[in-house]
Parts: structure tokens; C-alpha cells; sequence
């Protein structure tokens, strides 16, 4: 019996496959999901392979055919990484609900806010500079030179 099967067999996730289709809605729209069991058996196999990065073993999934077909995926047709972080959302919230604006779902809360606001770090980091440029200028000037006005020149006057 080929590797393959008897990893399939010993993996048997079947029991699971009505609980992880609840995961998805009755009528999707959109492109076709990946397979559930597929899913679950390739995270649990990066698990085994002692792999921490989805990146990284999603790339692996597409360059290695026969871990993707050991994980269950059609060989060609792998999950990209975004599509596995988003089944570890579907997961976390468990069965599948229409939306509502009241509810947050247990994901939503875990992807929250950014922490830094990057436009102020940002100016903060220019100011910073034009001020330390413009101190290193008057530092390097000698006693009584003046800084030029127009911006064509950059020599100083005496």
C-alpha cells in the first residue's frame, strides 16, 4: 500500500467532515473551497514536520507535489497561505453564521487595531532629520558665516 493511503488511513479525519463543512455557509459564493479534511490534514502535517511558518509550508505545498498529495490537496491546485490563516479563522469561530453587526466573532478580536499609527512615526522621523541635518549644518559653520537662502546653492557665504 502506497505511503500516501496508509498516512490517510492512519490520519482517518472522516468523523470530522460534517463538523468542519459546518464551517462554511450552505450556499457559497465565490471560487470552490479547498477541502476541509485537506485543510486540517496539511496543518497537522506542517505540525509533524515541525514547521512554524503557513508561508513558508504553503510554499512547500506547491514546489513538493507529493506533500501536497500526501496532505490530500490535488497535485497543481494548493492553498495559497492566506486561505490557510483564514480556515484557522473559520476554526476559531466555529459553525458558520450570516453576519450581523452586534455580533464579533472570537478571529475579529484577535485581529484587532494596529498598535503604531506608521504616518505619525513617519513624520516624527522626518522632523527628526531636517532637525538634526540643520543642527549639523550650524555645528560645521564657522563663527559668523551665514546659511544660504536660495536652495540652488549649497555653499556657504563668508
Amino acid at each position: 500500500m502506497p505511503f500516501v493511503q496508509k498516512f490517510k488511513r492512519l490520519l482517518n479525519l472522516d468523523p470530522l467532515a460534517e463538523s468542519l463543512a459546518s464551517l462554511y455557509a450552505d450556499h457559497p459564493r465565490g471560487r470552490p473551497r479547498y477541502d476541509p479534511l485537506a485543510m486540517l490534514r496539511a496543518l497537522i502535517l506542517m505540525a509533524m514536520l515541525h514547521k512554524t511558518s503557513i508561508k513558508n509550508f504553503a510554499n512547500d505545498l506547491r514546489s513538493k507535489p507529493r506533500l501536497a498529495q500526501i496532505a490530500g490537496f490535488e497535485l497543481n491546485n494548493t492553498p495559497a497561505a492566506g486561505t490557510f490563516y483564514l480556515f484557522v479563522d473559520r476554526l476559531e469561530n466555529g459553525p458558520f453564521q450570516s453576519k450581523c453587526p452586534h455580533r464579533v466573532l472570537p478571529a475579529d478580536s484577535r485581529h484587532g487595531k494596529h498598535l503604531r499609527n506608521l504616518k505619525q512615526e513617519k513624520a516624527e522621523k522626518t522632523a527628526s532629520s531636517n532637525a538634526t541635518m540643520i543642527v549639523s549644518t550650524l555645528i560645521r559653520l564657522p563663527t559668523g558665516a551665514m546659511i544660504p537662502i536660495a536652495k540652488s546653492s549649497s555653499r556657504v557665504r563668508e
